[in-house]
């Protein structure tokens, strides 16, 4: 009864959180100041995202946002984010002394790639001047300062002098019109932590300095609550949240990060409780290295720290449903949609040097791919079915080669894997200069297509190192969807297998692009959502349905007829998504080839927010049994790609489990959990080169692998493991993407049991 009550106050919590009761939040906006690093890491981002979404929910004023580094990219990517959630006019200052935390981050790639008014941190006013306006014109005692980044800014207001826009000195005027400091800083009870003692003097200064009651929420409390995959999985691509998660070493595409700065952003806003309790008498003391200490003193300093109250996982949904169920906008913008290839989310292909045409969508300008010859083809296609209205593209040749430019060539677009092509633009006697900028050239025939082509015509040596296909994405009109247009409205597909549907709104620029999709017969076929205007429709077994995409507010609709044809996997044979991968996967049979898709973030865990995710191609065994197969080829967009054998207790939850998989890169492992929900060990076997026959024997509760390059002459035993088992299982071939936002495709025959 005690996990049940959990339980339900979690799903009470969020749907708070989602609706906005007040006993989560003022019954006024909250006039708030945030004070930022935005840069050395990215749950900053996070935090203003989160702040941006309160304020569209009438929960939070944004008076002002202040950079507190020395970076000419940060207040340019608070300037984005505010402008993508519909704030273009939040007046965004800086700090100006120099050197502090000055180097480039994933903040200026969000800078350069959205639209925002500040071309450099050198046009944003100095943020002591701002704080000094902002806060002058505010009614006393009614401003919360958020505080998620070193207190260097903070430090400079209250050193200020009075000036022009207040005869106040810096304390006076933060003591008369400031009602809270929120600081993400500090360790509690004691320790240190990165935003004190990256300047101990402005923390040690502040705190003896500032004279209004104050909140810390310590390092303990963030570390642990993570956020961002969901964001990735529920919002679109486009959001420049993920361009800086994606670009974040300590983060990366589809990734989480501990959330030090939201949870403080979450508090300040909507109060402490219920997601956390307070340690509320007492005072911080920090030192000039930045460590601090709570001084127990049992007196009522107006100062207190956050405690744990709730479950982590419970605060990172609240967290992210503030984002996730909150419309941004409006917003004007042009999305190179092959942004994302480097990280998995798109397949290119070429006529020639095809093992390096990736090299001309990975973001890095110094690698291109080549055609010595100048009249080959390159590729693009989007991931899982998904398909893109492109309204322009740009080709950048290597920067200091004009002559290596390509001069002629046109553009295609299909929808069948190439058996028909629509020719979208030609271009011909182009020239370069030699900075080699990119061009940009604009496509008339507006028409969503999941692969293009560029056929080049220009006969001599080519280099190209980038090409961008962009979409031009807007959400500015206030009226509702007229009209949906699907683009199949009849799909037939087999069980275990799957197709994607595409859906272009009417207008396309309405502020709301949410959709509903649904299932008339759950049992024949499945609708799940995998982007903005994509859905992937998997078949359970044969029969007929209809898949509905419908407006959020449900003025529209439009219907897909679907038929599903019966299995064409042997007898006994099935298919399951374990664990509900982001993107469903499918199997097929043709010819003795499987061709088996599997989604999913990993097969483990990690945290609470990972465990194992993948599609299984399995068939039950009692006892001993034995698994081989040939692993013929495995696509791979994700580092913690897998595939390959594994016996397993069954195709739910965190069941135990043996497994002989390849990985990402090219390691083969045999790994194991040998209790429920317990963790997974794995060993390393060496290296694979594809293709290989994998089996995996099971002797009584003893699983051992082999190898083999021709299926008839098999290694000796790379490895063994012995454990507790079922003695029915599941065994069969795993596929994990390494990637939540996608599927791996894995291919493999000669597939025995026994």
């Amino acid at each position: 009864m005690k996990s049940f009550g959990r339980h339900v106050g979690i799903m009470i919590l969020c749907l708070f959180c989602l609706l906005g009761k007040s006993s989560l939040s003022y019954s006024k906006p909250v006039n708030v100041i945030v004070d930022t690093d935005i840069g050395p890491d990215c749950d900053d981002v996070t935090a203003i995202c989160v702040l941006n979404a309160l304020q569209n929910q009438g929960r939070a004023n944004i008076l002002a946002a202040m950079c507190c580094t020395s970076c000419p990219w940060g207040a340019p990517c608070i300037d984005v984010l505010d402008t993508y959630y519909g704030h273009p006019n939040i007046p965004v200052g800086t700090l100006k002394d120099a050197g502090f935390l000055a180097d480039p981050t994933y903040n200026k790639g969000v800078a350069l790639n959205f639209p925002h008014r500040l071309k450099s941190g050198l046009d944003a006013p100095d943020a002591t001047l701002l704080y000094r306006e902002v806060l002058s014109k505010q009614p006393d005692h009614s401003v919360v300062v958020i505080s998620i980044g070193p207190l260097r800014n903070l430090r400079h207001l209250l050193q200020s002098s009075p000036d022009r826009y207040s005869p106040l000195s810096g304390e006076e005027l933060v003591a008369k019109k400031v009602r809270l400091l929120a600081c993400m800083g500090g360790r509690y009870p004691e320790g240190g932590e990165w935003n004190f003692q990256e300047d101990g003097i402005s923390a040690h200064y502040v705190m003896a300095h500032w004279h209004t009651p104050m909140q810390f929420d310590g390092y303990e409390i963030g570390d642990v609550i993570y956020t961002g995959m969901r964001i990735f999985e529920n919002t679109p691509l486009y959001n420049p949240f993920c361009m800086a998660f994606a670009n974040y070493p300590g983060a990366g595409f589809d990734k989480d990060r501990s959330s030090w700065d939201p949870s403080n952003a979450l508090a300040a806003v909507l109060g402490v409780a219920p997601l956390w309790g307070r340690f509320d008498t007492g005072y911080n003391d920090v030192a000039l290295d930045g460590s601090d200490h709570w001084v127990r003193d049992g007196m009522d300093h107006h100062q207190s720290y956050l405690v744990k109250r709730m479950d982590d996982k419970a605060v990172s949904d609240a967290i992210e449903n503030v984002i996730i169920h909150t419309l941004p906008g409006p917003y004007d913008i042009d999305f190179n949609t092959t942004y994302y290839s480097k990280d998995g989310m798109g397949d290119v292909f070429a006529s020639v040097n095809d093992n390096q045409a990736a090299l001309a969508f990975d973001r890095n300008p110094s690698t291109a791919w080549s055609d010595p010859y100048g009249s080959g083809w390159i590729e693009y296609q989007y991931p899982d079915g998904r398909c893109y209205v492109i309204s322009s593209y740009s080709i950048s040749p290597p920067k200091g080669y004009p002559n290596e430019a390509p001069n002629s060539w046109s553009l295609y677009g299909s929808n069948d894997n190439g058996k028909h092509w629509t020719i979208l633009d030609i271009q011909k006697n182009q020239d370069y200069n030699i900075e080699s900028e990119p061009k940009r050239y604009p496509i008339r025939k507006l028409q969503m297509f999941n692969l293009l082509r560029l056929q080049f015509n220009s006969h001599h040596l080519i280099r190209v190192a980038e090409i961008g296909f962009w979409e031009h994405v807007a959400a500015k009109s206030r009226e509702r969807v007229r009209s949906l247009l699907l683009d199949r409205r009849f799909v037939s597909l087999s069980e275990y297998g799957r197709e994607a549907l595409n859906v272009t709104p009417n207008p396309s620029d309405v502020l709301d692009k949410r959709l509903i999709w649904t299932t008339s017969n759950p049992k024949v076929a499945q609708v799940s959502s995998i982007g903005e205007h994509t859905a992937i429709v998997t078949g359970k077994r044969a029969g007929r349905c209809t898949i509905t995409a419908m407006s959020f507010d449900g003025a529209c609709k439009a219907v897909s007829h679907v038929k599903v044809e019966p299995s064409d996997l042997p007898n006994q044979w099935g298919f399951n998504d374990v664990n509900s991968p982001h993107v469903p996967g499918s199997c097929s049979l043709t010819n003795g080839v499987y061709a088996i898709r599997g989604g999913g973030t990993e097969i483990g865990t990690w945290q609470y927010r990972v465990v194992d995710q993948f599609g299984f191609l399995h068939h039950p065994s009692t006892g001993d049994a034995t698994i081989s197969c040939r692993l013929l080829s495995q696509t791979v967009p994700g580092n913690e790609a897998e595939a390959g054998l594994m016996f397993r207790d069954n195709t739910g939850g965190l069941a135990r489990f043996v497994a002989l998989v390849v990985d990402a890169r090219h390691q083969l492992i045999l790994k194991w959990r040998d209790q429920p929900d317990g963790d997974c060990n794995s060993l390393k076997l060496g290296t694979a080169s594809l293709p290989l026959f994998l089996k995996l024997e099971r002797t009584g509760d003893t699983f051992t692998a082999y190898t083999s390059e021709d299926g008839l002459h098999w290694s000796s035993s790379l490895a063994s493991h012995t454990g507790s088992y079922l003695d029915r299982m599941e065994m069969g071939v795993c596929v994990c993407a390494g990637n939540n936002m996608t599927t791996s495709l894995v291919k493999c025959d000669k597939l025995t049991i026994h």
